[in-house]
């Protein structure tokens, strides 16, 4: 889960979301382990908002109203998601820009290229997949 992007931050906090042991929670360690620049200097503020989680861009069209009308939808941009895999599975939350911080409504999302490959995802108001529907 992302830090919070304003108010009070703890390097406790920083290393929980960097699964570092307590005992390597020096500023410059952190700022080390993660994957921000580094910074002169370095200040606790540099990871406001940071998430420890790598997202997986894929092809998406624009949301639509029932699954079954999302099969022959044509790819405008790219959403981004959270899971282990190169396409996402329910349970893994989809996000509108790469950053853990923009996920997606509530809505029905076609992914995938072609109509044989493309799937319409269904996802809850806090942008998780609840259910997939296949257009093959």
């Amino acid at each position: 889960m992302a830090l919070p992007t304003t108010g009070p931050l703890s390097g406790s906090q920083i290393g929980a979301e960097l699964s570092l042991l307590p005992s390597n929670l020096s500023l410059n360690g952190m700022i080390d382990s993660s994957s921000l620049s580094n910074t002169n200097p370095d200040a606790y503020s540099d990871f406001y908002g940071y998430s420890n989680v790598t997202l997986t861009a894929v092809s998406s069209s624009l949301p639509v109203n029932k699954p079954l009308l999302g099969c022959n939808t044509s790819n405008v941009f790219q959403l981004f998601h959270d899971g282990d895999f190169a396409n996402p599975q329910p349970g893994d939350t989809l996000y509108s820009t790469n950053s853990t911080s923009n996920p997606v409504g509530a809505d029905n999302w076609p992914i995938g290229l072609i109509p044989e490959f493309k799937t319409v995802y269904t996802t809850n108001s806090s942008g998780v997949i609840t259910s997939g529907f296949s257009c093959n």
